[in-house]
């Protein structure tokens, strides 16, 4: 998906949304039907002609074979009907949408108190948590069983039916109440975090594009996108009890650089990054904007090494800090795969370790476990298969000659003729084919130099392999 394309198209979508809504409120029938006793734009307009509309910009289906179900049903003491609910293939909940009539103001105080806005918010929820009489609720009594509402739908879906939905909006068309992680803030015995809590006014909607789909698009909540995260925003996402697993990983670019007059040569920048896995299966990514490049020369392979590990290590700790946890990252073999949407009667995909966005060209995101790197500091067998000359001798050399310098065309060749972590084995290249996770990176990097080794070789049962004979 090419993220700038999809926000300036929602973006365009959004502003006509909003025109259309000022158009309704400025008719002078008010949208609503003459001589009904409720003035102002009615809820089921709001909905037709507003919230229909940003749903299915942000990838919703509406209809009868659509993933938002309208007037949901949940069965629990009495039965609950929630405005719209999106679900994902499996029919899990994934969004809960409670909506209100355009004219509906947002919240505001009732009696002595003078907290506003997101004060007003967090103190109402917490007296709603707490279980106080909802006559002295610090909110507006409306307010009050707007979110007396939305905790229902939120507890019963966790303890009827084991589910954590990611997401709740309460909205008006005019404002929007997004709840980010609603589990925690409508159930957890700790204090509400406000940075659980994301509020837009409707003037705020068209610098915010991102924000929102980020947290609402189905791409993003059905996985078929992952939000980049900064440690500190990781308590708005996820709490302790909520983590399955961390792992380590990197975010690669590859560029082909170098004057026009020769052949591009490859150069590879890499972003350390940390991977974590709630319990209800949601992926997160924590990354920050600092390039690691890797050099070529041998010498310094080493070196690139260690500066990533070291940064790797900083953003983990940085991850525990705000969680408050000790995190260890897992193996890269407990890995469940990157999530990745898939239609209805499709075979079962296989799952990646490194996913590439064909839209941002030469990009991947490729977990790497309890390591900080794909690349090994060296070979963990000693091979005499890393000369073009040697495996010539034995008859089984890669190509017509040897790889002298680095190219970043087909064969792309990281590493050159003579390095370790360079292979020029014809055999090991033909049976890795099928099996390396990096080669569309660099298809000749020596195997036994890569910690996805103990992936793509498993034993027993793999094919025997020339390395070190």
């Amino acid at each position: 998906m090419n993220e700038s394309r999809e926000r300036s198209d929602f973006r365009n979508a959004l502003e006509t949304l909003l025109r259309g809504m000022e158009q309704e409120v400025s008719d002078p029938a008010d949208g609503a039907i003459v001589g009904s006793s409720e003035p102002g734009v009615l809820e089921h307009v709001t909905r037709r002609l507003f919230l229909d509309g940003l749903l299915t910009e942000l990838g919703w289906s509406l209809g009868p074979r659509g993933d938002v179900a309208e007037e949901a049903r949940l069965r629990a003491e009495t039965t609950l009907f929630i405005d719209y609910m999106g679900v994902s293939d499996v029919k899990t909940p994934l969004l809960i949408v409670e909506a209100k009539a355009w004219d509906v103001p947002f919240i505001s105080a009732r009696g002595r108190t003078r907290s506003r806005g997101m004060d007003l918010l967090v103190l109402t929820i917490e007296h709603l948590k707490s279980g106080k009489a909802r006559e002295e609720s610090p909110a507006a009594l409306a307010w009050y069983d707007y979110l007396d509402q939305i905790a229902g739908y939120v507890r019963e879906l966790k303890t009827r039916y084991g589910h954590d939905v990611p997401r709740v909006v309460l909205t008006s068309g005019q404002w929007l109440v997004i709840f980010v992680s609603p589990t925690k803030t409508f159930m957890d015995e700790t204090s509400v975090d406000e940075g659980q809590i994301v509020i837009l006014q409707k003037n705020e909607y068209v610098a915010e594009v991102r924000q929102i789909i980020d947290l609402l698009s189905r791409r993003k909540l059905a996985g078929d996108g992952l939000s980049i995260l900064r440690p500190g925003q990781l308590g708005g996402y996820i709490s302790g009890g909520a983590l399955a697993s961390v792992f380590h990983g990197i975010h690669l670019r590859y560029e082909a650089t170098g004057s026009s007059r020769f052949a591009p040569k490859p150069r590879i920048l890499v972003y350390p990054t940390i991977i974590l896995l709630r319990a209800d299966g949601a992926m997160l990514l924590v990354m920050e904007e600092n390039d690691l490049p890797l050099d070529e020369r041998q010498d310094s392979i080493a070196s690139h090494l260690l500066d990533v590990d070291a940064a790797a290590l900083r953003l983990l700790q940085r991850c525990s800090d705000a969680l408050a946890l000790e995190l260890r990252a897992s193996a890269v073999a407990q890995f469940p795969g990157f999530p990745r949407q898939q239609r209805q009667g499709d075979p079962p995909a296989t799952v990646p370790l490194l996913v590439h966005d064909p839209f941002a060209g030469d990009e991947w995101l490729m977990v790497t476990g309890e390591a900080t790197h794909y690349l090994r500091s060296s070979p963990v067998v000693d091979c005499r298969f890393h000369e073009w000359s040697s495996c010539h001798d034995e008859g089984r050399a890669c190509g017509m000659h040897a790889v002298s310098l680095r190219t970043a065309r087909s064969p792309r060749s990281f590493f050159t003729d003579g390095q370790t972590h360079h292979c020029a084995h014809q055999d090991m290249i033909d049976m890795r084919d099928q099996r390396c996770h990096i080669a569309a990176i660099d298809s000749r990097t020596c195997c036994s130099a890569c910690h996805y080794s103990v992936i793509c070789w498993p034993t027993p049962g793999s094919p025997v392999i020339p390395c070190g004979r």
